[in-house]
């Protein structure tokens, strides 16, 4: 294991690197997978980890993974996590990391694979993190920048019939994975959905 010193070097060092890649890198119709967010990813990350009690080590491991998970997109769309874990895997055995700590990065961002499928604590926390906009008031925003984004990337409109009924499907069947993520987005995951009902009505 590296030491504490080291370790915060290394989110740091991941931190610029992977803003370097998403802000230079990404294709310019990617409007919600982006860096705004990855960062607001890894901050959430931390919120949540902090709350659920996860150690100081597994805080900055998480960190490193929140900031790598979709960095993959810079190359391809559909499978774009075995690409991030290739560049998180790269980048952590340049910087010395021992494979204990490849192996849990590669684990977390793997675990954000739709469909979700955390083990461990610390890919619960990152799974909640990237899925947190859904108990967000932002959440219309950010999923009018997906509808964009999916339309880009595959060349079909889809009409908002059917973007509201795959809403309100995803938000009725996501359950948030640790506690404190349950409480904190479970409330607004409801108004969402009411909120999407009103619109699949009128749209």
């Amino acid at each position: 294991m590296i030491s504490n010193n080291d370790e915060l070097t290394l989110v740091e060092k991941a931190k610029v690197f992977c803003t370097h890649l998403l802000k230079n890198r990404l294709p310019a119709n990617l409007i919600f997978h982006n860096y705004h967010h990855t960062a607001a990813v890894a901050e959430a990350a931390l919120q949540i980890g902090c709350n659920s009690g996860l150690p100081e080590a597994e805080l900055q491991l998480l960190s490193v993974a929140a900031w790598f998970h979709d960095t993959g997109y810079c190359v391809k769309y559909k499978g774009h996590e075995d690409v991030s874990k290739l560049l998180a895997a790269t980048f952590l055995q340049a910087q010395g990391a021992d494979e204990k700590i490849q192996a849990q990065v590669a684990a977390c961002i793997e675990a954000t694979r739709q469909p979700q499928n955390p083990h461990m604590l610390l890919e619960q926390v990152l799974c909640d993190a990237d899925l947190s906009h859904l108990g967000m008031q932002i959440f219309y925003v950010s999923s009018q920048k997906l509808k964009q984004e999916i339309e880009l990337v595959k060349g079909n409109i889809i009409s908002d019939t059917e973007w509201h009924r795959q809403n309100i499907f995803f938000l009725e069947n996501h359950t948030f994975f640790t506690p404190y993520a349950k409480k904190m987005y479970s409330g607004q995951q409801h108004k969402n959905i009411l909120q999407e009902r009103k619109f699949l009505l009128s749209s």
